[in-house]
């Protein structure tokens, strides 16, 4: 288990799944996220997770606040041992907890985990460019703007970009050492 002060990040368990369907229904939640254009079925869910366990450059966690209630995912794409690097996805999906930090902590808590334990070196990510909360949260977490996909992503009648962030492991520790 990795620790926040607001979360906790677990093993994905069953359970989670369903709670995760349920989240991926509200198209509000699925505004922000580019992998899902419709809501998934549990089964489209079950079986996408399976072939995650399966991969060794993927990783799945469930986010938990304080009192072990599910309200979202975090996980690791694309892990490149040779060149120390991942790039990390996350979703708050119980919207009561939007804007109250937790999003933020649980970055924060895997940053941590990621570059003291792991010894990564590089953390990416990519957000739509109208997330503009998601946005202003990585930025609060030390990731920096590293460029964009121009009109990579179509929703609502027209393309949007894709935002590439960043943040090395000396800019973690450089950050952490202001504060």
């Amino acid at each position: 288990m990795i620790q926040g002060e607001l979360v906790d990040i677990v093993a994905y368990r069953p359970e989670y799944i369903d709670l995760a369907v349920e989240m991926l229904s509200d198209p509000e939640v699925r505004r922000y996220l580019p992998s899902f254009i419709w809501p998934p079925g549990a089964s489209e869910v079950r079986d996408w997770f399976q072939r995650m366990e399966g991969d060794p450059r993927t990783r799945n966690f469930a986010i938990l606040d304080k009192s072990g209630q599910f309200i979202g995912n975090i996980g690791l794409r694309n892990l490149n041992w040779q060149s120390r690097t991942v790039d990390l996805v996350i979703f708050i999906g119980d919207r009561r907890f939007w804007g109250n930090g937790y999003g933020r902590d649980a970055i924060c808590a895997v940053l941590d985990h990621l570059f003291a334990n792991l010894n990564l070196h590089r953390v990416g990510l990519q957000v739509l460019e109208y997330n503009e909360r998601a946005i202003r949260c990585y930025q609060a977490c030390g990731f920096v703007v590293e460029g964009r996909s121009r009109q990579a992503h179509y929703a609502n009648g027209r393309y949007w970009d894709l935002i590439q962030m960043g943040i090395l492991k000396d800019e973690w520790y450089a950050r952490r050492d202001m504060a």
